[in-house]
């Protein structure tokens, strides 16, 4: 008989599947995005690819519980898995740089060291939650350590996007209207990353079963989790099949071109 967590999984199964779709299909098949970075739409596929397959194994290990394997990989996947998520947001940060801020220096590396900033949290998010998976308890406390270690610099990556965005819009005059859009889009997805960062840090800072992802109740978890996930990853679909290379860099760029050639 399938439990609560098991029907919350099916249901994200049902609703990850046409979002798989979705976000293959933006970057596979949207020739207007394919003059703009594609790092955004890359990394919301494998968000929706890693979501698909983490209602998968909860299901499965719902049903084999004394499964270390399974219990790992639920870990891992119910930890790391909303980053790719926010990985899209520094992409399309990305993407107005490469618009409008190309010629930045300063901007640009400090955008690759927030990347690096990012992979560091995410690394250590993935052996803290190999960790909680083993028998032993110095290990299981070791690896919550490590938990909250890789959230407190995920949150500090997250600053870091705020910063960037208060960048923007202190210059949107001198931004294109594809930069704004994405722009709006970003800074629309902020307040839903916030709720889902407050819901990882009370799942590793409290005791209180409320707020387990995978045997405490649903209702925090579909709330503060998947709901707030599921709205970031719509804003961010709608934007990519609503933007395009503006115009008017590319006729500039035209223009650049022959002039060289005479």
């Amino acid at each position: 008989m399938l439990n609560e967590h098991s029907k919350v999984s099916i249901a994200q199964i049902a609703f990850y599947g046409p979002a798989v779709i979705a976000a293959a299909a933006l970057l596979f098949f949207r020739r207007a995005i394919r003059a703009l970075p594609r790092f955004p739409w890359v990394v919301l596929l494998i968000f929706t690819l890693v979501r698909l397959a983490g209602g998968i194994v909860v299901i499965l290990y719902e049903n084999q519980p004394s499964s270390n394997g399974l219990l790992v990989a639920t870990l891992i996947l119910l930890n790391v898995g909303v980053f790719p998520c926010i990985a899209a947001t520094i992409g399309l940060i990305n993407i107005i740089t490469f618009i409008d801020f190309r010629r930045n220096k300063i901007l640009t590396k400090t955008i690759v060291c927030s990347r690096l900033l990012f992979l560091a949290g995410v690394a250590v998010l993935i052996t803290g939650g190999c960790l909680q998976g083993s028998d032993s308890l110095d290990d299981q406390e070791t690896g919550t350590k490590l938990v909250r270690i890789g959230y407190c610099i995920v949150t500090v990556f997250v600053a870091s996007l705020l910063s960037f965005q208060l960048f923007f819009w202190a210059r949107k005059s001198k931004l294109s209207h594809t930069s704004f859009k994405v722009l709006s889009s970003a800074s629309l997805a902020m307040p839903f990353f916030t709720v889902r960062l407050t819901y990882a840090f009370l799942s590793i800072y409290r005791q209180d079963q409320t707020w387990n992802s995978l045997t405490g109740p649903v209702a925090p978890f579909i709330v503060m989790a998947l709901l707030m996930e599921y709205c970031v990853l719509l804003i961010y679909l709608y934007t990519g099949y609503k933007i395009s290379y503006p115009e008017e860099h590319a006729t500039r760029i035209a223009g650049q071109a022959i002039e060289l050639k005479s």
